[in-house]
């Protein structure tokens, strides 16, 4: 039996890869955990003459996209280039500052729970690989280039013992770029599932209803599976 699955194993392993089989576009879906980092906050309001640093702490989120790519033959399918959609969403858990003036108010420090609010990101990217093209096994690093759609949204009612909260909606469209790296698997002729691991990090910068405005710089550890149609 054990020489049964060796064998069996040994020939998908041999058999031709994306390199010279005549399919070198692909389509696919993904969906993953996304694992966003603390997210810094400088918030300015210029008029005043006021900042403040503040942190948001994020819970685990959802990530799912879509991709389409080419894989050149001139070049012995050791490259790949893909465009991506992404999105990814993940709510707040916690809300800190130090303290700081806003207007005429002095607002304490604060720690407190976030009760309804959550970030988004709708990106697209351009992926540049560099993968393994022989037999059944491919894998894959590269980097991706893009531009994101930042969305953040707070509903916070009560932040600090004094009663301050906010509730504001914002959105901005930034430059992102995203770390990838993986291996793909050849299951049928056609068929190709993989795992992978992509950090992205954006800066998307937001002006408030009130005039002032909050810088951020987002980073998330993101973990993916694709299943990916060639042709």
């Amino acid at each position: 039996m054990k020489k049964i699955v060796l064998g069996i194993w040994i020939a998908w392993m041999a058999a031709p890869g994306w390199a010279g089989d005549g399919k070198p576009f692909y389509a696919g879906v993904s969906g993953g955990l996304a694992m966003p980092m603390d997210m810094l906050e400088e918030w300015s309001w210029e008029e005043r003459g006021q900042s403040a640093d503040l942190k948001e702490e994020l819970k685990n989120g959802l990530l799912a996209g879509v991709k389409a790519g080419y894989v050149p033959p001139a070049l012995g399918g050791f490259f790949a280039a893909e465009v991506e959609y992404s999105y990814q969403r993940a709510e707040f858990d916690k809300i800190m500052s130090p303290g700081f003036a806003a207007g005429p108010h002095a607002i304490s420090g604060f720690y407190s729970p976030a009760t309804d609010s959550h970030v988004e990101f709708q990106s697209l990217f351009l992926n540049l690989l560099v993968r393994y093209p022989d037999g059944k096994v491919h894998p894959y690093a590269g980097i991706g280039p893009g531009v994101t759609r930042c969305s953040v949204s707070f509903n916070e009612a009560n932040l600090t013992t004094e009663g301050f909260g906010f509730a504001e909606t914002g959105d901005d469209t930034a430059f992102c770029w995203q770390a990838v790296a993986g291996v793909d698997f050849d299951v049928a002729e056609r068929v190709v599932v993989g795992a992978g691991y992509r950090y992205f990090a954006a800066e998307p910068s937001f002006t408030w209803a009130n005039g002032t405005q909050s810088d951020y710089d987002p980073i998330t550890h993101n973990v993916v599976l694709d299943v990916k149609c060639r042709f």
